[in-house]
């Protein structure tokens, strides 16, 4: 293992890499092969120990001169290791005589952001994230509907339930009613969809937040509307009724959005960045 001048950890069969400009590279035949920097292959080892929960959330990894003597490194090179990470928002560096590295747990919203970074720049309108996740919902509320209808109906109600709770309160009924749709995604077992659907809805209620006023926020009389589309929804769910569950949630979907974007221009993803991440 060589220091932060150098740019390669020595490891078995490794080519001797070349690091003149800090982009370490060895001949490989008639190609060159990028050969990890130092740093890189530390940050590598830290992340794969806090995915694996080796390193569990909110851990410190301990004083920079011992991780200095535990890894080999030099003092520049350690850092860069963690400044690594720290873009990836998995650990974050404390300052100070009590400070450290501290290691993080991946908030929903980090991802959401660079996604809706990537939207903004293809110039998205809303409209079309909305779309994406209304294509989502349906074929999930099928499944619940045809898998185990009874299980899936009693949790949904349990949502509803803290949706009835909150109806005075336009802040929590929003929460609730997120919560409700994030469980419909999460019944169906699936990890990845439900992210996926967590990212969709993190930059459409963010970008539409940035762009519609305050006095766009749905009366009393439209939180209960909500309220009812979602019991019947779950009563279809419950009935195992899983054609007519699909149809039903479909259509409610398209509803929602034309009113939501009714009479108003639709926003661009870019409103998503009008406001600071929370």
């Amino acid at each position: 293992m060589c220091d932060g001048s150098g740019a390669t950890m020595a490891t078995k069969g490794a080519p001797k890499a070349d690091d003149d400009e800090g982009v370490a590279a060895a001949r490989l035949g008639n190609d060159v092969v990028r050969v990890p920097k130092a740093a890189e292959i530390v940050a590598a080892r830290l992340r794969r120990q806090i995915i694996t929960g080796e390193l569990k959330f909110g851990e410190h990894l301990g004083p920079e001169n011992e991780l200095l003597t535990l890894y080999g490194l030099s003092r520049p090179t350690l850092r860069e290791a963690f400044r690594i990470l720290e873009t990836e928002s998995l650990i974050t560096i404390v300052r100070g005589a009590n400070g450290g590295v501290v290691v993080n747990r991946p908030r929903v919203e980090l991802a959401s952001r660079y996604y809706g970074l990537l939207l903004a720049l293809s110039g998205t309108p809303a409209t079309e994230v909305y779309q994406a996740m209304a294509m989502v919902e349906p074929p999930a509320v099928r499944l619940l509907a045809s898998t185990d209808p009874r299980r899936a109906a009693e949790t949904l109600m349990r949502r509803i339930d803290d949706e009835r709770r909150s109806l005075d309160d336009p802040p929590a009924y929003a929460r609730a009613s997120t919560a409700f749709h994030e469980t419909l995604i999460e019944l169906t077992g699936n990890r990845a969809l439900l992210l996926f659907a967590q990212m969709l809805r993190e930059v459409i209620e963010r970008t539409i937040a940035g762009a519609i006023e305050e006095s766009s926020t749905p009366t009393l009389h439209a939180r209960r509307r909500g309220v009812r589309a979602h019991e019947e929804l779950v009563s279809l769910i419950g009935q195992g009724r899983s054609d007519e569950a699909e149809e039903y949630w479909g259509r409610h979907l398209a509803a929602a959005g034309n009113a939501l974007f009714k009479n108003r221009e639709p926003p661009m993803v870019l409103d998503f960045f009008a406001r600071p991440p929370d």
